[in-house]
């Protein structure tokens, strides 16, 4: 039969910083990748490409995940959450992922949101709706129930429901 899982990838390179030499790119790795996105694209344009699929099968039923994975400085955060003060701003022009993904969430006719945010950063978890307050990451105790396969388990990260909208 077809398998329930569905994985879809996405590069995003950043521009590169004056200080910073030009890098050689793996070309296999993306060419591995179901988007690259260039580093003139614009944050409209990767939430298109990368999370408003997800939204899309959110609405089907599926329970979908965001992950930004890569080194210090790779653009991660601008990537899922803009640009430093674009949450501030008037114009949402330069949001990232997650702003824009909430903001058509609460535009859907009776949905209820239950979110969480964990950080994993040198081998360590935060949750960040709690003030990067550090959680445990460990084997599941016997009878403990987690949502997650393999037997790892985050114990402790806050978990805010937004209620209908």
């Amino acid at each position: 039969g077809r398998s329930v899982y569905s994985i879809t990838t996405g590069v995003r390179l950043r521009p590169s910083q004056s200080r910073e030499t030009p890098s050689t790119l793996d070309h296999g790795a993306l060419m591995r990748s179901h988007h690259f996105l260039a580093p003139s694209t614009s944050q409209e344009s990767a939430y298109s490409a990368l999370a408003r699929p997800c939204l899309e099968k959110l609405g089907l039923g599926y329970s979908v995940s965001l992950v930004a994975y890569g080194q210090t400085g790779s653009g991660k955060t601008h990537t899922m959450f803009g640009p430093p003060g674009s949450l501030r701003s008037d114009s949402a022009a330069e949001w990232g992922l997650m702003p824009r993904l909430l903001s058509d969430l609460l535009d859907t006719p009776n949905v209820t949101l239950s979110a969480s945010a964990v950080e994993v950063y040198q081998d360590l978890a935060y949750d960040l709706l709690s003030d990067s307050c550090p959680l445990t990451v460990g084997s599941k105790g016997r009878g403990q129930q987690t949502g997650v396969r393999n037997n790892v388990a985050v114990a402790g990260p806050i978990s805010g429901t937004l209620g209908a909208v």
